[in-house]
C-alpha cells in the first residue's frame, strides 16, 4: 500500500480549508497567501493554539499530492486499494467452500457467472 493511502486516514475531521478561511476552490499559489494572513491574524507568540490549527492545515493543502488526497478524503472516495482491503477484511476466514457456494448462489440467481 502506498504511502498516500496510509495517511489518507489520517486527515483531521474538520474542513482544513476553513482553517484557512478559505473555500476549496482557491489555487494552489493563494493558498500561501492566506496561510500567512491567518499567521498575521493569530502569530504563535499569542495563540499558540490557533497558530498550531492553522499550520496543520497548511502541511496538508500547500502540498499539490496531500491536498488531493484530502479532497478526496473528504468526499468519501475511496481508491481501489482500500476498497480491495476492505473485502478480503470481509472474507478473512472465510473457507473456499463457503465462497464457492456463494458464487453458486449468485449463478443461480442469474446475477454473475461462477470465476474460473
Amino acid at each position: 500500500m502506498s504511502h498516500r493511502l496510509q495517511t489518507a486516514r489520517q486527515y483531521p475531521k474538520d474542513n482544513l480549508y476553513r482553517r484557512l478561511g478559505t473555500r476549496s476552490n482557491i489555487s494552489q499559489a493563494r493558498i500561501r497567501e492566506k496561510y500567512v494572513a491567518r499567521l498575521r491574524e493569530f502569530p504563535p507568540e499569542t495563540h499558540p493554539e490557533e497558530f498550531r490549527i492553522i499550520r496543520e492545515a497548511y502541511e496538508i493543502l500547500s502540498n499539490p499530492e496531500t491536498r488531493a488526497d484530502y479532497d478526496a478524503a473528504r468526499q468519501g472516495k475511496q481508491s481501489w486499494e482500500e476498497l480491495f482491503e476492505a473485502g478480503a477484511k470481509a472474507f478473512a476466514g472465510t473457507s473456499t467452500i463457503k465462497l464457492r457456494n456463494f458464487w453458486a448462489k449468485l449463478q443461480r440467481l442469474g446475477k454473475t457467472a461462477l470465476p474460473t
